[in-house]
Parts: structure tokens; sequence; C-alpha cells
């Protein structure tokens, strides 16, 4: 390492004087722990600086000097295995339960993995969800050079359950690792304006909730139809929302090609090389939006794109029959364009593209939000609440409409929100209410 001086014309010498600063570890402190994430990893640091707090318990009963600190947190049931047999210096390990320096259960603790080897090592089980607290430090004060590797492994059984995450609603509890033979009761929940139809995947149902016994890896979609449209062009005109048009001929409204009802939007009658637009820019609330869309032209080389933000979402060409699009909108102003482009000669089926059945999620603050009860299996009661995404609702529990207590409080993405009441069974009645402050 050099150190020089330099002045404000940018003449370099030698420095005067040089100060340097030693920086202690950020880990030092318990309340400071640096969580070790994921199933295995290594971590290093150099606790030269590190202190041992007031109240702080003498780490495999010795008195150290120089800790630092680490957590992890057990995603299942299983062996958390920690070893620090790279690190340059006499090492000490010990693993605690707690919420403070001064309040620790110990769990496990190492000096020398084997008479003499110089190194901590150790292997504890540790229980699913649960954190633990790692300390490392050095033999009757000792500091170095820390290397500390850690591998988690399971003890029981577990299988996946894979859902894709759906438009339209949401899915709980959500995808994850699941004990062998536990029996999971997966609740799709619809947005405002969408409506559940059925599972598909590992097997196809209708049950809502579904009983699925984690025997085997799942892998589940839920389904959503909407319920209300947002604009069908049924007015006759672009005007439902503000529309705009761009490019070498405007969209219109037409009764020739239709996906439901009596109109549908038409791009414009355009040339070679030129391309017809429809624009839509507004404030949006964060959810799915959806549309109908159909197109007959050259496959390959006119094109109807759909592009959200300036960003292209779906491309299609050739003769493609009605169908529907699902994408997610984030909150905000948003611009969605349909553009339908030709290239340099040759034209073939209807040369356009047409959209219908728009839905968007437009911010309407005067729609109540709705609660409904679902009753799962084993007696317990699911609330559900399809409110406006981004809007916190607080649900209150009452055993005689008179007296209310606030039990959760929740902020949903998509604005629905499901909550599993695990004492509705202890009551003879209970009622609900979900209210926004």
């Amino acid at each position: 390492m050099s150190a020089f001086a330099q002045d404000i014309a940018g003449n370099i010498g030698p420095a005067d004087i040089i100060v340097v600063r030693f920086i202690n570890p950020t880990n030092d402190n318990f309340s400071d722990a640096i969580e070790l994430t994921g199933i295995a990893g290594t971590v290093t640091a150099v606790n030269e600086r590190a202190t041992r707090e007031p109240g702080e318990p003498l780490h495999a009963g010795n008195e150290g000097g120089h800790s630092i600190w680490y957590k992890f947190r057990a995603p299942v049931n299983g062996l958390l295995f920690l070893t620090a047999t790279n690190s340059d210096f006499d090492t000490l390990l010990a693993v605690y339960l707690g919420d403070s320096v001064t309040n620790l259960t110990p769990v496990a603790s190492n000096d020398d993995a084997f008479p003499g080897s110089g190194f901590s090592q150790l292997s504890t089980a540790v229980a699913s969800n649960t954190i633990y607290y790692i300390a490392v430090d050095g033999y009757g004060g000792d500091y170095g050079n820390v290397q500390l590797q850690y591998v988690f492994t399971t003890t029981e059984k577990y299988y996946s359950l894979s859902v894709d995450p759906p438009l339209g609603g949401s899915v709980n509890p959500p995808a994850g690792l699941y004990l062998a033979g536990s029996t999971l009761y997966l609740t799709a929940a619809p947005s405002r304006d969408f409506e559940f139809s059925g599972w598909s995947g590992s097997f196809n149902a209708s049950a809502n909730p579904l009983t699925v016994v984690m025997n085997q890896n799942y892998a589940l979609s839920a389904h959503f139809l909407l319920k209300s449209y947002t604009d069908g062009f049924e007015s006759g005109g672009l005007t439902s929302l503000a529309w705009t048009s761009s490019g070498s001929a405007p969209w219109r409204v037409q009764s020739g090609v239709v996906s439901a009802g009596r109109l549908a939007a038409r791009s414009g009658p355009v040339g070679d090389n030129q391309q017809s637009s429809l624009i839509l820019a507004t404030n949006l609330l964060s959810g799915t939006g959806s549309f109908d869309f159909r197109v007959s032209s050259e496959a390959g080389w006119d094109v109807l794109e759909f592009r959200l933000n300036g960003v292209p979402l779906g491309r299609w060409s050739g003769e493609v029959g009605w169908a529907t699009f699902l994408f997610h909108v984030p909150q905000g102003l948003n611009t969605l364009e349909w553009r339908y482009t030709k290239d340099a000669n040759f034209s073939a089926g209807l040369d356009a593209a047409f959209i219908d059945n728009v839905y968007l999620p437009l911010p309407d603050s005067s729609i109540a939000a709705r609660l409904s009860i679902l009753s799962l299996p084993d007696g317990e009661k699911r609330v559900q609440v399809q409110g406006l995404s981004g809007r916190r609702y607080v649900i209150q529990g009452s055993t005689n409409l008179a007296g209310w207590v606030s039990v959760s409080t929740n902020v949903s993405d998509s604005g629905t929100i499901q909550w599993t009441d695990s004492q509705g069974a202890n009551y003879p009645s209970r009622f609900y209410r979900a209210i926004a402050p």
C-alpha cells in the first residue's frame, strides 16, 4: 500500500502524515449478526478488532474475546453442519437460541474438532423456521482470518408444491416444500372482476379449497376467468377509454369480426412498410389486464405486437383465431399499445388485427371490498377479502356483533387477501368484518 498527497493543481508528492484506521467487523455485536443464506455456503471475515460484549457467554467454555456473529433460519427440520477448518487461527464455535446477547440458550459448541486440530467443527439438529445464532471466536483471545463453512441437510422427507404465478388471482398456501404426508388446503382467490375456473397440472380439479396430501411432488396452475370487461367496444367507437391511434391509418370499431357481443376494434388499412397502432395511456392499479385478439395476415411477416410501457409482451402473425391474452400491470401510469405492422410486400388473409373485450384494473375507490368465509375440511375458517390492490385492510372478529377485535392486518398487491382463523373452531359462532382504515 502506498500513500501520496495531491494539491488542487494536481501536483503529487509524498504525504507528511499517514493515518490508518481499522474498521471493526460489521457483525461484532449479536444484534448485527449476518444471515447465512441458502442451505450451504462459505463466509469469510477478520475478527482481529472484534470484541466481547457485556453479558456475552463464554463460547465453548473459553474466555475468547474476539467474537463475531452469524444467524441461520432453518427452512425445515434438519441438521446444520458448521466448520472453521480453513481459518488461520485456533477457533471456537457456538450455536444459541435467544433474542439478545444476555438471553441465550446454548444449543451446541466446539473448541477442537479433534484433539490438537486447532479448528472448530460441529453438527446440530435445527427446527423448522427457527433462527439460530452462531458465534465464531478465538481460543484464549486468538484472532485472524475466519472462514466459516455451513451445510444444511433435512432429516425428514419433504415434497415440493409448485404453483405457477396465476394471473387474475392468487393461491394460498404458496409454493414451497411441505412435510411428506401433510395435508394442504389450497385456496384459489380470484381478484376483483375475476372468478375461479379450475386447476390443472398434476391433476385437473374444480374444488376450491382443494385438498392435497403431500405424498409426491406437485405442479399446479390455478385458472381464473373474467366476469366483466372495461371496454368491449359496444359503444360503437373508441370513446369509452382515452384511446388514441398512430401510424398510417387509425384503428376503427367494426362488426364483421368479433369475439363476443356485436363489435370489436380492427387495425387500420395499411400498405407495405406501414403500421397502425391503437394506444391507451392511463393510470392503473397493480393487477391483471386482459384482452381478446385475432390476427389474419401474411404468416411470419405481417405482425400484431402488444406492448406495455414500450416492452413487447406478445407477438402474433398468420391465421390466429380468437384467443385471450392476460398480463400483469404495475401500479401507476401505463401505456398500452397494439401495433399492426406490415413488411415490404405481399398480403394474406384479412390483412388485419382485431382486439375485443379489454379489461384493465382501473382505479375506482368507490368499489366496496367483498368479504367471504371459506370453510376448510379440518374445521378451520379462511377469511377472504377482495378489494383494491395496495390498500390496507384490517380483519376483525366478534362473537356477538357488538365487540370487535382486530385479528389481522394485510396489504395485497392483487387486492385479494386470505387469512386463516386457527382459533375459529374454539367459538360456538364467530363473525368477521373487514375495514379499510
